[in-house]
């Protein structure tokens, strides 16, 4: 654990996104799917240090894009905010906040047990603000990224915004709870993360899903750890 801890801080420190070696590979292999002549439009649930590092990458590469992310927590969102402006990036990227406590800080979480499914299930409107988000802003999205509060709704409302071709990136989908929604594409595939250090004994999954787009379940990744 300690270890790790002094991983994220590096990525904290570094500004990264907290994404291995391989995640970081595949997201720039998906991203880079598309033509740079047209525009790409991406959703995010979760800002963080990612929302500023894809949106600089985008930069760099000359696509014409806009990245779209929410977050649940009023503080963090700031940061980004903050951080977004800094880099100069307010024209290519759209920062939403619907706030709510994180799962952590609901009466009855127990951090030495694994909640039943349900148990902890979006109640509040800013809790169905967050996941309906991409619906209401009436658009239809080349790439959606999962990476924060209530992933498993989240993917159901993807599939709902997709453009034909649209992909779906999940983050640490190594849990079981994350199987079922990704029953709903047609195009499905897991994938080994690997590590953040060497030697670390987890690993981690992401996944990626579309509809109609069958590269998906094709694709390739190589890097260390």
């Amino acid at each position: 654990m300690r270890l790790f801890e002094l991983t994220m801080k590096l990525h904290q420190f570094c500004q990264w996104p907290a994404m291995t070696r391989k995640e970081k590979k595949a997201m720039e292999k998906i991203l880079c799917f598309w033509s740079r002549s047209e525009p790409l439009e991406i959703f995010e649930y979760g800002s963080g240090y990612s929302t500023v590092y894809w949106a600089r990458f985008l930069q760099r590469q000359g696509f014409i894009f806009h990245l779209h992310s929410i977050d649940n927590h009023a503080v963090w969102h700031k940061l980004v905010v903050r951080m977004i402006k800094q880099k100069g990036l307010q024209e290519k990227v759209t920062l939403y906040l619907s706030e709510f406590k994180p799962f952590w800080e609901k009466a009855g979480w127990d951090w030495s047990r694994d909640p039943a499914c349900g148990e902890f299930a979006p109640a509040s409107e800013a809790e169905t603000d967050y996941i309906q988000k991409p619906l209401s802003l009436k658009r239809s999205f080349d790439l959606v990224i999962v990476d924060a509060r209530f992933r498993r709704r989240c993917l159901e409302v993807a599939r709902q915004c997709l453009k034909s071709k649209g992909i779906v990136f999940l983050h640490d989908a190594q849990k079981s709870k994350y199987l079922e929604p990704t029953k709903l594409f047609k195009y499905s595939r897991f994938f080994d993360s690997g590590h953040y250090f060497p030697l670390e004994r987890t690993r981690y999954q992401f996944w990626v899903g579309s509809e109609d787009n069958a590269w998906v379940t094709s694709l390739s990744v190589k890097a260390r750890y």
